[in-house]
């Protein structure tokens, strides 16, 4: 969604109702900041309620004018702790007006939120820093090696090894660099495995999202800034990795992992906030790594009982 330097936020709650009263309500918010002879020009952005929702919406913003002006209004489904979300950006020369009503999750025409569906992909004792698939390859590096597997008879088959030569710090961390089938460390500071990104301050990961930048830091804290390095939030409740993803049906979206991490979820990001959309997934472990790929990503996590660190596909079920 556009977005300006200027916004205004209202928050109305319904609970006790449905997406169609919910829509009902949104409606008449919208329509109090709408001039005499202005109509609304409604765009829904993906996840979208079903089509009976956004019909409430569109019939309860209806209107004659002799000379209609269109005032663009964008608007789009979302979930938070508390239930569902439906939100609207009325689009103005000076900025945002943006208004979100609140249904509860169980309301009878309120949709699940996105469920994540996690495929193992490898799993091994050495600690995985990465995996990535070039052609039929998968590449999997760890602190010691680069192995090459090729796919036969049904499963993985190693066909190449190469030493990663990597610097022997405790808490290794480097990223497949696919043009070259290499390791690439240098893009984190030596001896302190932080982000080295010149303009922003040290941190363990970086997600761009619309116009919005986020950082966990070395306070152990997600910064959110905007795209002149502008500090506008902070976010709690999550842990150090997460990773803007192509999440499939359900958009572009944060594949984060909580405070403890040992659980990922798909976020909404919305006036600086995070809105959840999708259910959480528990993990056997805490997660090392979120490496975002062409479709979706890869997440991986240490089993705290065996061990091992077991690599994932992460795919996006939106119950549809």
């Amino acid at each position: 969604m556009p977005r300006f330097g200027l916004f205004f936020l209202t928050f109305c709650a319904v609970f006790g109702a449905s997406l169609d009263d919910a829509a009902g309500a949104l409606a008449q918010k919208v329509a109090s900041h709408l001039m005499p002879g202005e109509v609304a020009k409604i765009s829904w952005h993906d996840p979208a309620p079903e089509a009976h929702v956004q019909s409430v919406f569109a019939n309860a913003l209806r209107r004659r004018a002799r000379n209609p002006k269109e005032v663009e209004v964008h608007a789009a489904l979302s979930h938070n702790l508390r239930g569902a979300l439906l939100i609207a950006e009325i689009v103005r020369e000076n900025g945002l007006e943006v208004e979100i009503v609140n249904a509860p999750e169980d309301a009878g025409s309120s949709p699940s939120p996105a469920t994540l569906k996690l495929t193992m992909l490898w799993d091994q004792e050495a600690q995985i820093l990465d995996l990535e698939f070039a052609n039929d390859r998968m590449l999997v590096l760890d602190p010691v090696r680069l192995t090459s597997y090729q796919p036969q008879d049904g499963t993985w088959k190693q066909v190449d090894s190469a030493p990663s030569n990597l610097p022997p710090v405790r808490d290794a961390r480097a990223r497949i660099d696919l043009a070259t089938s290499r390791p690439a460390a240098n893009i984190f500071t030596p001896a302190r495995n932080t982000l080295a990104e010149e303009g922003w301050p040290a941190h363990y990961a970086h997600a761009e999202i619309g116009n919005e930048h986020l950082l966990s830091e070395t306070d152990g804290r997600v910064h959110v800034y905007d795209a002149d390095h502008k500090a506008e939030a902070l976010l709690d409740g999550w842990g150090t990795e997460f990773a803007a993803v192509n999440a499939g049906c359900a958009g572009r979206r944060i594949l984060a992992a909580n405070e403890s991490g040992d659980s990922i979820a798909l976020f909404n990001f919305v006036n600086h906030q995070a809105a959840r959309s999708s259910e959480p997934t528990t993990l056997a472990g805490p997660v090392t790594e979120i490496i975002a790929q062409a479709a979706g990503a890869v997440v991986i996590a240490k089993n705290s009982k065996t061990g091992w660190y077991e690599a994932y596909s992460v795919a996006v079920d939106c119950g549809r």
